[in-house]
Parts: structure tokens; sequence; C-alpha cells
């Protein structure tokens, strides 16, 4: 997934993989920087280069909950 916002007057640019995280400022002078977190850690990312960080896994969301009495979705055939 790819998108791009406006953080602090820049356009940031931000590439999530499964495996990575990859944030940039591809409209920016190399010597503009913004401070940013990815999971609880400080960036700083400038308009030189951009910054590449692990994605951290996704803990397993346990078991599916119970639906309340008489919400059950009804389950489509399959014919």
């Amino acid at each position: 997934m790819a998108f791009s916002l406006r953080w602090r007057g820049h356009r940031l640019r931000v590439t999530l993989t499964p495996v990575e995280a990859r944030y940039e400022l591809p409209d920016a002078a190399e010597d503009a920087e913004v401070e940013l977190w990815h999971h609880g850690e400080s960036l700083r990312v400038t308009g030189a280069e951009p910054v590449t960080r692990p994605m951290p896994q996704v803990p397993d969301p346990g078991p599916e909950p119970p639906s309340p009495p008489g919400r059950r979705p009804t389950r489509r055939s399959t014919d």
C-alpha cells in the first residue's frame, strides 16, 4: 500500500509492505526534514534520502468473539 499526505508543510510519501515501511519527502529540498514515529521509534526523514524500517509482526488476535444472541450472520450457500 502506498499513499501521500501533507505533513508539516511537506508531502510525505509512505509505502507499506508486509515486511517494511518506507518514508520519503519526494518533493522536498535535501535539507528539509520532518520528525515522525514508527511503532514507538522516533524518525527523522529528510529530502536527501528515504527512511526504511521493518514492520513489526501482528499479534495473534485470538479466537473469534461470539455473536450476540440472535445476531449470528446467516451463512451463504455455496451452490
